[in-house]
Protein backbone atom coordinates (compact mmCIF):
# COMPACT_ATOMS: atom_id res chain seq x y z
CA UNK A 1 0.00 0.00 0.00
CA UNK A 2 1.43 3.56 -1.27
CA UNK A 3 0.42 7.07 0.16
CA UNK A 4 -0.83 8.86 -2.40
CA UNK A 5 2.22 11.58 -1.99
CA UNK A 6 4.05 8.18 -2.66
CA UNK A 7 2.81 7.17 -6.14
CA UNK A 8 3.12 10.76 -6.95
CA UNK A 9 6.82 10.33 -6.42
CA UNK A 10 7.20 7.18 -8.25
CA UNK A 11 5.29 8.28 -11.21
CA UNK A 12 7.89 10.78 -11.28
CA UNK A 13 10.87 8.22 -10.95
CA UNK A 14 9.29 6.13 -13.55
CA UNK A 15 9.62 9.47 -16.03
CA UNK A 16 13.27 9.66 -15.45
CA UNK A 17 12.98 13.18 -13.34
CA UNK A 18 15.98 13.96 -11.69
CA UNK A 19 15.43 16.93 -9.83
CA UNK A 20 12.28 18.36 -7.76
CA UNK A 21 12.83 22.26 -6.76
CA UNK A 22 10.28 24.13 -4.05
CA UNK A 23 9.64 25.11 -0.76
CA UNK A 24 8.05 22.98 1.98
CA UNK A 25 5.00 23.67 3.81
CA UNK A 26 2.57 21.66 5.57
CA UNK A 27 0.59 20.61 2.76
CA UNK A 28 3.66 19.02 0.48
CA UNK A 29 5.50 17.92 3.34
CA UNK A 30 3.87 14.20 2.61
CA UNK A 31 5.56 14.36 -0.58
CA UNK A 32 8.89 15.57 0.52
CA UNK A 33 8.70 13.02 2.80
CA UNK A 34 8.38 10.88 -0.21
CA UNK A 35 11.14 12.46 -1.77
CA UNK A 36 13.52 11.49 1.12
CA UNK A 37 14.41 7.41 -0.32
CA UNK A 38 13.84 8.69 -3.65
CA UNK A 39 16.99 8.94 -6.31
CA UNK A 40 15.29 11.86 -7.16
CA UNK A 41 17.20 15.18 -5.49
CA UNK A 42 15.05 17.75 -3.96
CA UNK A 43 16.15 21.12 -4.39
CA UNK A 44 14.90 23.48 -1.36
CA UNK A 45 15.01 27.27 -2.34
CA UNK A 46 13.99 30.12 -0.25
CA UNK A 47 11.41 31.55 -2.22
CA UNK A 48 9.02 29.95 -4.72
CA UNK A 49 9.84 32.54 -7.15
CA UNK A 50 13.51 31.00 -6.97
CA UNK A 51 12.28 27.45 -7.73
CA UNK A 52 9.97 27.50 -10.41
CA UNK A 53 12.65 30.13 -12.59
CA UNK A 54 15.40 27.62 -11.49
CA UNK A 55 13.02 24.58 -12.77
CA UNK A 56 12.01 26.52 -16.22
CA UNK A 57 15.57 27.10 -16.99
CA UNK A 58 16.24 23.30 -15.69
CA UNK A 59 13.83 22.31 -18.54
CA UNK A 60 15.04 24.79 -21.43
CA UNK A 61 18.45 23.41 -21.14
CA UNK A 62 17.82 19.65 -20.45
CA UNK A 63 14.21 19.68 -22.59
CA UNK A 64 12.95 17.25 -19.90
CA UNK A 65 10.15 18.62 -18.34
CA UNK A 66 10.81 20.79 -14.71
CA UNK A 67 9.14 19.67 -11.21
CA UNK A 68 8.01 22.34 -9.06
CA UNK A 69 6.64 21.42 -5.58
CA UNK A 70 4.36 24.66 -4.12
CA UNK A 71 2.83 25.10 -0.95
CA UNK A 72 -0.89 26.15 -0.64
CA UNK A 73 -1.87 29.61 -0.43
CA UNK A 74 1.48 32.10 -0.56
CA UNK A 75 3.24 29.32 -2.31
CA UNK A 76 1.10 29.49 -4.91
CA UNK A 77 1.17 33.50 -5.36
CA UNK A 78 5.08 33.45 -4.41
CA UNK A 79 5.05 31.09 -7.75
CA UNK A 80 3.07 32.36 -9.91
CA UNK A 81 5.34 34.60 -11.63
CA UNK A 82 7.79 31.70 -12.61
CA UNK A 83 5.13 29.66 -13.77
CA UNK A 84 3.46 32.44 -15.60
CA UNK A 85 6.80 33.16 -17.87
CA UNK A 86 7.34 29.69 -18.06
CA UNK A 87 3.56 29.22 -20.27
CA UNK A 88 4.90 32.35 -22.21
CA UNK A 89 7.90 30.59 -23.50
CA UNK A 90 6.15 27.27 -23.64
CA UNK A 91 8.13 25.30 -21.18
CA UNK A 92 7.14 22.50 -20.18
CA UNK A 93 6.66 22.11 -15.95
CA UNK A 94 4.82 19.98 -13.78
CA UNK A 95 3.33 22.00 -10.93
CA UNK A 96 2.88 20.16 -7.54
CA UNK A 97 0.47 21.78 -5.64
CA UNK A 98 -0.35 20.69 -1.75
CA UNK A 99 -3.72 21.73 -0.62
CA UNK A 100 -5.63 21.52 2.73
CA UNK A 101 -7.18 18.71 3.68
CA UNK A 102 -10.61 18.23 1.83
CA UNK A 103 -12.85 17.51 4.30
CA UNK A 104 -11.93 21.15 5.39
CA UNK A 105 -12.68 22.71 2.61
CA UNK A 106 -15.45 25.50 2.04
CA UNK A 107 -13.67 26.38 5.90
CA UNK A 108 -11.52 29.15 5.20
CA UNK A 109 -8.87 26.65 6.72
CA UNK A 110 -5.29 28.17 7.44
CA UNK A 111 -3.97 29.76 4.26
CA UNK A 112 -6.61 28.59 2.29
CA UNK A 113 -7.97 30.73 -1.21
CA UNK A 114 -11.36 30.81 -0.60
CA UNK A 115 -13.61 34.07 -1.39
CA UNK A 116 -15.54 33.00 -4.56
CA UNK A 117 -15.85 29.12 -4.23
CA UNK A 118 -14.79 26.72 -1.84
CA UNK A 119 -11.36 25.24 -2.28
CA UNK A 120 -10.78 27.26 -5.50
CA UNK A 121 -7.23 28.44 -4.93
CA UNK A 122 -5.48 26.28 -7.51
CA UNK A 123 -7.74 28.11 -10.02
CA UNK A 124 -5.26 31.13 -9.44
CA UNK A 125 -2.55 29.89 -12.11
CA UNK A 126 -5.80 28.68 -14.76
CA UNK A 127 -4.99 32.13 -16.97
CA UNK A 128 -1.36 30.04 -17.74
CA UNK A 129 -1.22 26.61 -16.99
CA UNK A 130 -2.48 24.16 -19.94
CA UNK A 131 -4.80 22.31 -17.44
CA UNK A 132 -5.40 22.65 -13.87
CA UNK A 133 -6.39 19.19 -12.34
CA UNK A 134 -7.49 19.20 -8.54
CA UNK A 135 -7.19 14.90 -7.06
CA UNK A 136 -10.28 14.32 -6.00
CA UNK A 137 -9.63 10.40 -5.01
CA UNK A 138 -6.49 9.15 -4.44
CA UNK A 139 -6.75 6.22 -6.65
CA UNK A 140 -6.94 8.33 -9.78
CA UNK A 141 -3.51 10.11 -9.12
CA UNK A 142 -1.80 7.81 -11.76
CA UNK A 143 -4.13 8.70 -14.13
CA UNK A 144 -3.77 12.19 -14.03
CA UNK A 145 0.15 11.86 -13.65
CA UNK A 146 0.10 10.35 -17.13
CA UNK A 147 -2.54 13.10 -18.35
CA UNK A 148 -0.51 15.78 -16.79
CA UNK A 149 3.28 15.24 -18.98
CA UNK A 150 0.94 14.23 -21.94
CA UNK A 151 -0.35 17.70 -22.05
CA UNK A 152 3.03 19.40 -20.57
CA UNK A 153 4.50 18.13 -23.78
CA UNK A 154 2.09 18.46 -26.32
CA UNK A 155 1.09 20.86 -28.79
CA UNK A 156 3.10 23.75 -27.89
CA UNK A 157 4.30 22.84 -24.53
CA UNK A 158 3.47 24.45 -21.14
CA UNK A 159 3.29 24.59 -17.80
CA UNK A 160 0.55 22.25 -15.82
CA UNK A 161 -0.86 22.22 -12.15
CA UNK A 162 -1.60 19.47 -9.54
CA UNK A 163 -3.30 20.70 -6.73
CA UNK A 164 -3.19 17.58 -4.43
CA UNK A 165 -5.47 17.73 -1.06
CA UNK A 166 -3.15 17.26 2.21
CA UNK A 167 -5.60 14.06 3.27
CA UNK A 168 -5.38 12.49 0.07
CA UNK A 169 -1.42 13.17 -0.11
CA UNK A 170 -1.23 10.72 3.08
CA UNK A 171 -4.05 8.10 2.30
CA UNK A 172 -2.64 4.55 1.85
CA UNK A 173 -4.11 2.92 -1.51
CA UNK A 174 -2.91 -0.46 -3.73
CA UNK A 175 -2.44 0.73 -6.88
CA UNK A 176 0.56 -0.29 -9.70
CA UNK A 177 2.67 2.46 -11.19
CA UNK A 178 1.79 2.42 -15.03
CA UNK A 179 4.62 3.28 -17.85
CA UNK A 180 3.57 7.44 -18.28
CA UNK A 181 5.18 7.14 -21.41
CA UNK A 182 2.64 4.38 -22.95
CA UNK A 183 -0.21 7.40 -22.21
CA UNK A 184 1.39 9.67 -24.97
CA UNK A 185 1.44 9.76 -27.99
CA UNK A 186 4.60 7.09 -29.62
CA UNK A 187 7.07 7.26 -32.81
CA UNK A 188 7.00 10.44 -35.41
CA UNK A 189 5.91 14.00 -34.04
CA UNK A 190 3.20 15.34 -36.12
CA UNK A 191 4.06 16.63 -39.32
CA UNK A 192 1.64 19.37 -40.92
CA UNK A 193 0.12 18.98 -43.85
CA UNK A 194 1.32 17.58 -47.16
CA UNK A 195 -0.21 19.82 -49.38
CA UNK A 196 0.47 22.74 -47.83
CA UNK A 197 3.87 21.98 -46.76
CA UNK A 198 4.46 21.50 -50.95
CA UNK A 199 2.90 24.97 -51.40
CA UNK A 200 5.84 26.64 -49.19
CA UNK A 201 8.25 24.24 -50.69
CA UNK A 202 6.99 26.24 -54.08
CA UNK A 203 7.23 29.36 -52.02
CA UNK A 204 10.93 28.83 -50.79
CA UNK A 205 12.20 27.56 -54.58
CA UNK A 206 11.01 30.54 -56.24
CA UNK A 207 11.35 33.40 -53.66
CA UNK A 208 13.90 35.66 -54.46
CA UNK A 209 14.56 37.10 -50.86
CA UNK A 210 13.60 34.73 -48.88
CA UNK A 211 14.21 34.77 -45.13
CA UNK A 212 14.02 32.05 -42.28
CA UNK A 213 12.89 33.57 -38.74
CA UNK A 214 12.98 31.23 -35.93
CA UNK A 215 11.85 31.35 -32.45
CA UNK A 216 11.99 29.44 -28.98
CA UNK A 217 9.37 26.95 -29.87
CA UNK A 218 11.73 25.73 -32.17
CA UNK A 219 14.43 25.95 -30.02
CA UNK A 220 12.06 23.54 -27.79
CA UNK A 221 11.02 21.09 -30.60
CA UNK A 222 14.65 20.62 -31.40
CA UNK A 223 14.57 22.30 -35.14
CA UNK A 224 17.93 23.58 -35.31
CA UNK A 225 19.32 21.04 -37.44
CA UNK A 226 16.76 20.79 -39.92
CA UNK A 227 16.55 25.33 -40.21
CA UNK A 228 19.98 25.12 -40.99
CA UNK A 229 20.26 22.77 -43.68
CA UNK A 230 17.10 24.43 -45.41
CA UNK A 231 19.29 27.68 -45.02
CA UNK A 232 22.27 25.76 -46.59
CA UNK A 233 20.44 24.20 -49.35
CA UNK A 234 19.03 27.23 -50.74
CA UNK A 235 20.97 29.62 -49.17
CA UNK A 236 17.84 31.80 -46.89
CA UNK A 237 19.29 34.18 -44.03
CA UNK A 238 18.07 32.93 -40.87
CA UNK A 239 17.29 35.79 -38.30
CA UNK A 240 15.91 34.83 -34.55
CA UNK A 241 14.21 36.01 -31.97
CA UNK A 242 16.60 36.30 -28.99
CA UNK A 243 14.95 33.24 -27.08
CA UNK A 244 15.82 31.45 -30.57
CA UNK A 245 19.32 32.72 -30.72
CA UNK A 246 21.79 29.43 -31.10
CA UNK A 247 19.44 27.59 -33.59
CA UNK A 248 22.65 27.94 -36.02
CA UNK A 249 25.69 29.24 -35.00
CA UNK A 250 26.00 32.93 -35.16
CA UNK A 251 29.14 33.00 -37.25
CA UNK A 252 27.49 31.14 -39.97
CA UNK A 253 27.60 33.79 -43.06
CA UNK A 254 23.66 32.78 -43.05
CA UNK A 255 23.01 33.76 -39.63
CA UNK A 256 22.00 37.50 -39.26
CA UNK A 257 21.21 38.06 -35.65
CA UNK A 258 17.53 39.15 -34.01
CA UNK A 259 15.45 41.57 -34.70
CA UNK A 260 13.39 44.02 -31.99
CA UNK A 261 13.70 46.92 -30.18
CA UNK A 262 17.68 46.66 -29.59
CA UNK A 263 18.11 43.92 -32.53
CA UNK A 264 20.33 43.79 -35.21
CA UNK A 265 19.62 46.29 -38.38
CA UNK A 266 20.65 43.83 -40.58
CA UNK A 267 17.97 41.44 -39.40
CA UNK A 268 15.57 44.35 -39.51
CA UNK A 269 16.07 44.90 -43.09
CA UNK A 270 16.11 41.79 -44.84
CA UNK A 271 12.67 40.86 -42.90
CA UNK A 272 11.33 43.69 -44.51
CA UNK A 273 12.23 43.44 -47.78
CA UNK A 274 11.74 39.79 -48.15
CA UNK A 275 9.58 38.15 -50.55
CA UNK A 276 8.72 34.76 -48.40
CA UNK A 277 9.36 34.68 -44.91
CA UNK A 278 9.17 31.37 -43.25
CA UNK A 279 8.21 31.56 -39.76
CA UNK A 280 8.90 28.78 -37.30
CA UNK A 281 7.55 28.56 -34.12
CA UNK A 282 6.79 32.00 -32.84
CA UNK A 283 4.32 34.12 -31.57
CA UNK A 284 5.78 37.34 -33.29
CA UNK A 285 5.99 39.02 -29.85
CA UNK A 286 5.78 43.00 -29.63
CA UNK A 287 9.25 43.80 -28.65
CA UNK A 288 10.50 41.12 -31.41
CA UNK A 289 8.02 42.56 -33.40
CA UNK A 290 9.04 46.81 -32.95
CA UNK A 291 5.22 46.87 -31.91
CA UNK A 292 3.87 45.23 -35.44
CA UNK A 293 5.18 48.64 -37.04
CA UNK A 294 5.25 48.32 -40.71
CA UNK A 295 8.28 51.03 -41.21
CA UNK A 296 10.04 48.90 -38.75
CA UNK A 297 10.24 45.34 -39.38
CA UNK A 298 7.69 42.54 -40.88
CA UNK A 299 6.00 44.43 -44.17
CA UNK A 300 3.25 40.94 -44.36
CA UNK A 301 1.88 41.54 -46.66
CA UNK A 302 3.16 42.18 -49.59
CA UNK A 303 5.59 39.80 -47.67
CA UNK A 304 4.37 35.98 -48.31
CA UNK A 305 4.35 34.86 -44.63
CA UNK A 306 4.39 30.66 -44.41
CA UNK A 307 3.92 29.98 -40.61
CA UNK A 308 4.72 27.01 -38.96
CA UNK A 309 3.25 26.20 -35.48
CA UNK A 310 2.09 23.56 -33.18
CA UNK A 311 -0.64 25.21 -32.05
CA UNK A 312 -3.36 26.43 -34.36
CA UNK A 313 -4.28 30.09 -32.87
CA UNK A 314 -1.09 31.46 -33.55
CA UNK A 315 -1.06 30.92 -36.93
CA UNK A 316 -2.81 34.30 -38.64
CA UNK A 317 -3.00 35.68 -35.16
CA UNK A 318 -0.90 38.46 -35.94
CA UNK A 319 0.34 38.63 -39.55
CA UNK A 320 -2.58 36.82 -42.11
CA UNK A 321 -0.68 33.93 -44.10
CA UNK A 322 -0.16 33.16 -47.62
CA UNK A 323 0.30 29.23 -46.10
CA UNK A 324 -0.42 28.09 -42.50
CA UNK A 325 0.67 24.71 -41.27
CA UNK A 326 0.12 23.11 -37.95
CA UNK A 327 2.81 21.09 -36.89
CA UNK A 328 6.14 19.66 -35.50
CA UNK A 329 8.82 22.59 -36.10
CA UNK A 330 11.13 19.94 -36.42
CA UNK A 331 9.44 17.18 -38.00
CA UNK A 332 7.65 19.50 -40.53
CA UNK A 333 10.87 21.29 -41.79
CA UNK A 334 12.22 17.99 -42.63
CA UNK A 335 9.51 17.00 -44.78
CA UNK A 336 9.73 20.65 -46.40
CA UNK A 337 13.40 20.20 -46.69
CA UNK A 338 12.58 17.00 -48.77
CA UNK A 339 9.97 18.65 -50.75
CA UNK A 340 12.60 21.19 -51.55
CA UNK A 341 15.22 18.63 -52.34
CA UNK A 342 12.75 17.42 -55.16
CA UNK A 343 11.75 20.99 -56.51
CA UNK A 344 15.66 21.61 -57.06
CA UNK A 345 18.99 21.34 -57.01
CA UNK A 346 21.34 22.40 -53.68
CA UNK A 347 21.83 26.26 -54.45
CA UNK A 348 25.27 27.56 -54.92
CA UNK A 349 24.66 30.60 -52.56
CA UNK A 350 28.09 30.84 -51.06
CA UNK A 351 28.98 32.79 -54.36
CA UNK A 352 25.67 34.37 -54.32
CA UNK A 353 25.68 38.64 -54.36
CA UNK A 354 23.17 38.92 -52.42
CA UNK A 355 24.17 36.72 -49.10
CA UNK A 356 27.98 38.39 -49.89
CA UNK A 357 26.33 41.65 -49.69
CA UNK A 358 24.51 40.70 -45.82
CA UNK A 359 28.07 39.47 -45.03
CA UNK A 360 29.64 43.06 -45.35
CA UNK A 361 26.62 44.77 -43.47
CA UNK A 362 27.26 42.08 -40.84
CA UNK A 363 30.64 42.90 -40.77
CA UNK A 364 29.83 46.76 -40.43
CA UNK A 365 27.15 46.19 -38.00
CA UNK A 366 29.41 44.41 -35.76
CA UNK A 367 32.68 46.56 -36.71
CA UNK A 368 30.23 50.04 -34.74
CA UNK A 369 31.59 48.25 -31.32
CA UNK A 370 34.65 48.15 -31.50
CA UNK A 371 35.13 51.02 -29.61
CA UNK A 372 32.50 49.99 -26.96
CA UNK A 373 34.38 46.80 -26.38
CA UNK A 374 38.12 48.46 -26.09
CA UNK A 375 36.43 50.80 -23.73
CA UNK A 376 38.48 51.79 -20.64
CA UNK A 377 36.15 54.17 -19.17
CA UNK A 378 35.41 53.62 -15.80
CA UNK A 379 32.19 53.29 -14.59
CA UNK A 380 32.83 49.90 -16.83
CA UNK A 381 31.32 50.05 -20.42
CA UNK A 382 28.37 47.28 -20.25
CA UNK A 383 29.14 46.04 -24.32
CA UNK A 384 32.51 45.43 -22.99
CA UNK A 385 31.43 43.15 -20.06
CA UNK A 386 29.37 40.92 -23.05
CA UNK A 387 31.87 40.89 -25.00
CA UNK A 388 34.80 39.42 -22.33
CA UNK A 389 32.46 37.16 -21.39
CA UNK A 390 31.69 35.73 -24.68
CA UNK A 391 35.34 35.89 -25.16
CA UNK A 392 36.28 33.55 -22.41
CA UNK A 393 33.47 31.24 -21.87
CA UNK A 394 33.88 28.02 -25.01
CA UNK A 395 31.24 27.67 -27.48
CA UNK A 396 28.99 25.64 -25.41
CA UNK A 397 29.10 27.78 -22.55
CA UNK A 398 25.70 28.81 -21.16
CA UNK A 399 24.81 32.81 -20.99
CA UNK A 400 21.71 32.56 -18.87
CA UNK A 401 20.55 36.62 -18.31
CA UNK A 402 18.07 38.56 -16.94
CA UNK A 403 15.43 41.10 -18.06
CA UNK A 404 16.74 44.67 -19.03
CA UNK A 405 19.95 45.72 -20.85
CA UNK A 406 22.14 42.68 -19.79
CA UNK A 407 19.61 40.52 -21.61
CA UNK A 408 19.49 42.97 -24.56
CA UNK A 409 23.17 43.01 -24.86
CA UNK A 410 23.29 39.72 -25.16
CA UNK A 411 20.43 39.19 -27.57
CA UNK A 412 22.08 41.67 -30.15
CA UNK A 413 25.89 41.73 -29.68
CA UNK A 414 26.81 38.51 -28.33
CA UNK A 415 26.84 35.48 -30.78
CA UNK A 416 25.97 31.84 -29.84
CA UNK A 417 26.52 28.87 -31.20
CA UNK A 418 24.84 25.71 -30.11
CA UNK A 419 20.93 25.27 -29.14
CA UNK A 420 20.57 25.84 -25.56
CA UNK A 421 23.46 27.70 -24.64
CA UNK A 422 21.23 30.80 -23.86
CA UNK A 423 19.07 31.14 -21.33
CA UNK A 424 17.33 34.08 -21.42
CA UNK A 425 12.89 34.73 -20.16
CA UNK A 426 10.86 36.16 -23.72
CA UNK A 427 7.74 38.58 -23.68
CA UNK A 428 6.75 37.79 -19.78
CA UNK A 429 10.04 39.03 -19.05
CA UNK A 430 10.34 38.72 -14.88
CA UNK A 431 12.64 40.81 -13.59
CA UNK A 432 14.65 37.88 -11.17
CA UNK A 433 14.62 35.22 -13.46
CA UNK A 434 18.55 35.15 -14.42
CA UNK A 435 20.15 34.88 -11.36
CA UNK A 436 17.75 31.42 -9.83
CA UNK A 437 17.46 30.43 -13.72
CA UNK A 438 21.42 29.99 -13.47
CA UNK A 439 20.89 27.52 -10.67
CA UNK A 440 18.88 25.48 -12.78
CA UNK A 441 20.83 25.23 -16.29
CA UNK A 442 24.18 24.09 -14.12
CA UNK A 443 21.93 21.42 -12.59
CA UNK A 444 20.73 20.27 -15.98
CA UNK A 445 24.36 20.83 -17.06
CA UNK A 446 26.78 20.26 -14.54
CA UNK A 447 29.82 19.53 -17.38
CA UNK A 448 29.17 22.93 -18.76
CA UNK A 449 30.28 26.41 -17.39
CA UNK A 450 27.74 28.67 -16.93
CA UNK A 451 27.48 32.39 -16.39
CA UNK A 452 24.57 34.81 -15.45
CA UNK A 453 24.56 38.17 -16.81
CA UNK A 454 21.79 40.02 -14.25
CA UNK A 455 21.28 43.20 -13.06
CA UNK A 456 21.59 44.92 -9.84
CA UNK A 457 17.75 45.34 -9.64
CA UNK A 458 16.93 41.65 -10.62
CA UNK A 459 19.87 40.09 -8.48
CA UNK A 460 18.88 42.39 -5.55
CA UNK A 461 15.25 40.87 -5.70
CA UNK A 462 16.30 37.14 -5.59
CA UNK A 463 19.45 37.33 -3.56
CA UNK A 464 18.55 34.22 -1.79
CA UNK A 465 19.47 32.32 -4.92
CA UNK A 466 23.00 32.29 -3.56
CA UNK A 467 21.58 30.39 -0.32
CA UNK A 468 20.44 27.51 -2.33
CA UNK A 469 23.74 27.35 -4.86
CA UNK A 470 25.82 27.37 -1.24
CA UNK A 471 23.59 24.36 0.55
CA UNK A 472 23.52 22.11 -2.54
CA UNK A 473 26.46 22.81 -4.01
CA UNK A 474 25.84 24.65 -7.83
CA UNK A 475 28.29 26.56 -8.97
CA UNK A 476 27.04 29.19 -11.66
CA UNK A 477 28.87 32.70 -11.77
CA UNK A 478 26.87 35.68 -11.50
CA UNK A 479 28.08 39.04 -13.59
CA UNK A 480 26.01 41.49 -11.46
CA UNK A 481 25.92 44.60 -13.83
CA UNK A 482 25.63 46.42 -11.34
CA UNK A 483 24.90 50.71 -12.56
CA UNK A 484 22.68 51.64 -9.31
CA UNK A 485 19.77 51.71 -11.25
CA UNK A 486 16.69 50.45 -13.41
CA UNK A 487 18.63 51.11 -16.71
CA UNK A 488 16.08 50.52 -19.25
CA UNK A 489 13.44 52.54 -17.37
CA UNK A 490 15.46 55.33 -16.85
CA UNK A 491 15.80 56.75 -20.80
CA UNK A 492 12.05 56.70 -20.41
CA UNK A 493 12.16 58.61 -17.84
CA UNK A 494 14.46 60.88 -18.85
CA UNK A 495 12.94 60.73 -22.46
CA UNK A 496 9.13 61.52 -21.59
CA UNK A 497 9.32 63.35 -17.91
CA UNK A 498 11.79 65.57 -18.39
CA UNK A 499 13.94 63.50 -16.09
CA UNK A 500 11.32 63.65 -12.58
CA UNK A 501 13.37 61.02 -11.77
CA UNK A 502 11.72 58.71 -9.42
CA UNK A 503 12.07 54.68 -8.41
CA UNK A 504 14.92 54.32 -11.15
CA UNK A 505 17.87 55.25 -9.47
CA UNK A 506 19.56 53.35 -6.42
CA UNK A 507 20.30 56.28 -3.68
CA UNK A 508 20.88 56.53 0.20
CA UNK A 509 19.45 59.51 1.96
CA UNK A 510 22.38 61.44 1.07
CA UNK A 511 21.51 61.31 -2.89
CA UNK A 512 24.90 59.33 -3.19
CA UNK A 513 24.52 56.27 -5.66
CA UNK A 514 23.49 52.93 -3.15
CA UNK A 515 23.70 49.25 -3.06
CA UNK A 516 24.40 46.65 -0.95
CA UNK A 517 28.54 45.40 -1.68
CA UNK A 518 27.41 42.06 -4.09
CA UNK A 519 30.67 40.48 -3.47
CA UNK A 520 30.43 40.95 0.66
CA UNK A 521 26.67 39.27 0.36
CA UNK A 522 28.40 36.70 -1.39
CA UNK A 523 30.99 36.18 0.97
CA UNK A 524 28.54 36.41 3.93
CA UNK A 525 26.64 33.77 1.96
CA UNK A 526 29.61 31.63 2.37
CA UNK A 527 30.56 31.53 -0.82
CA UNK A 528 33.41 33.72 -2.96
CA UNK A 529 32.59 36.92 -4.35
CA UNK A 530 34.93 40.16 -5.90
CA UNK A 531 34.15 43.55 -6.58
CA UNK A 532 35.16 44.73 -10.15
CA UNK A 533 35.77 48.69 -11.08
CA UNK A 534 38.29 49.02 -13.50
CA UNK A 535 38.11 47.49 -17.07
CA UNK A 536 41.61 45.73 -17.22
CA UNK A 537 40.56 43.63 -13.99
CA UNK A 538 36.82 41.91 -15.32
CA UNK A 539 38.53 39.45 -17.67
CA UNK A 540 40.88 37.56 -15.41
CA UNK A 541 38.23 37.75 -12.23
CA UNK A 542 35.51 36.32 -14.43
CA UNK A 543 38.72 33.27 -15.35
CA UNK A 544 39.54 33.02 -11.63
CA UNK A 545 35.77 32.58 -10.81
CA UNK A 546 35.09 30.26 -13.50
CA UNK A 547 38.20 28.59 -12.98
CA UNK A 548 37.60 27.84 -9.05
CA UNK A 549 34.44 25.38 -10.48
CA UNK A 550 32.22 27.26 -7.36
CA UNK A 551 29.41 29.68 -7.06
CA UNK A 552 30.97 33.28 -7.54
CA UNK A 553 29.86 37.00 -7.76
CA UNK A 554 31.39 39.25 -9.18
CA UNK A 555 29.67 42.48 -8.44
CA UNK A 556 30.93 44.67 -11.57
CA UNK A 557 30.35 48.67 -11.74
CA UNK A 558 29.05 49.88 -15.01
CA UNK A 559 27.56 52.71 -16.54
CA UNK A 560 24.45 53.36 -16.87
CA UNK A 561 24.77 54.78 -20.30
CA UNK A 562 24.91 51.38 -22.77
CA UNK A 563 26.05 51.06 -26.42
CA UNK A 564 22.80 49.37 -27.39
CA UNK A 565 21.73 51.22 -30.32
CA UNK A 566 17.58 51.01 -30.44
CA UNK A 567 17.11 49.82 -33.94
CA UNK A 568 13.13 49.07 -33.72
CA UNK A 569 11.01 50.40 -31.20
CA UNK A 570 8.64 49.74 -28.58
CA UNK A 571 5.13 51.11 -27.86
CA UNK A 572 6.38 52.04 -24.34
CA UNK A 573 7.90 54.39 -25.96
CA UNK A 574 4.57 55.75 -27.05
CA UNK A 575 5.13 55.54 -30.46
CA UNK A 576 1.21 55.73 -31.07
CA UNK A 577 0.72 57.93 -27.95
CA UNK A 578 -3.29 58.40 -26.66
CA UNK A 579 -3.82 61.97 -26.90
Amino acid sequence: MLRGADVIIKCLEQEGVEYVFGEIGHTVAPLCDALYDSSIRYISTRHEQIAAHAADAYARVSHKPGVLLLHVGPGLTNGATGVANAAVDSVPMIVLAGDVPSYHFGKEPFQELRLHSDASQFEIFKPFVKRAWRVHRADAITDIMAHAFNVALSGRPGPVLIDLPMDLSLERIDVEIPELAKRRPTGQHIVGDLDAIAQAARLLVEAERPVIYADGLAMTQEAGPEIGALAEYLGIPVATTGVGKGLIPEDHPLAVGVTGMRGNGVAHELTKTADVLLAVGTTFPEVESSSWDRERVFLIPPTKLIHVDSEPQEIGKIYPVEVGIVGHSKATLAELLRQVKQLTPRRDWQTSPRIKEIERKIAEWNAQFAAAYASDAVPMEPARVVKEVRDVLPRDGIVVTDVGFNKYLAHQQMPFYEPQTLVSPGPFAPMGFGAPAALGAKLARPDKPVVALVGDGGFSAVESTLTTAVEYGIAPVWVVMNNYAYGVVVPIQKARYAERMIGTEFKDPQGKPYNPDFAAVAQAHGMAGARVEKPDDFKPALEEALGSGKPYVLDVVTSVQVAAPMTGIWDMFFLHEVR
